[in-house]
């Protein structure tokens, strides 16, 4: 019995972590995609202070929003700073 406690407890730690590992890399792919789009919109519109600014500011919301979007496996979105 103790061993089969023990065998269950050792299961299902390790697919804890190979959930978190999936999820960690999900994340670090969306933070790199985030920051390219940043800079596509840096690129677009370099002069930050130049009116009119909307265009910008919408760049770089789109590129954020597209982070807050939850991946290809259902759960919701996880935000980390970077």
């Amino acid at each position: 019995m103790r061993r089969l406690t023990v065998l269950i407890v050792f299961t299902l730690a390790g697919c804890g972590l190979a959930r978190h590992a999936q999820i960690q890399k999900e994340v670090d792919a969306a933070a790199l995609q985030m920051r390219r789009d940043w800079a596509e919109c840096d690129r677009l519109y370099p002069d930050k202070y130049r009116k009119p600014v909307t265009p910008r500011i919408k760049c770089q919301t789109a590129a954020v929003d597209k982070r807050k979007t939850p991946p290809l496996s259902g759960r919701p979105a996880v935000l980390t700073a970077t």
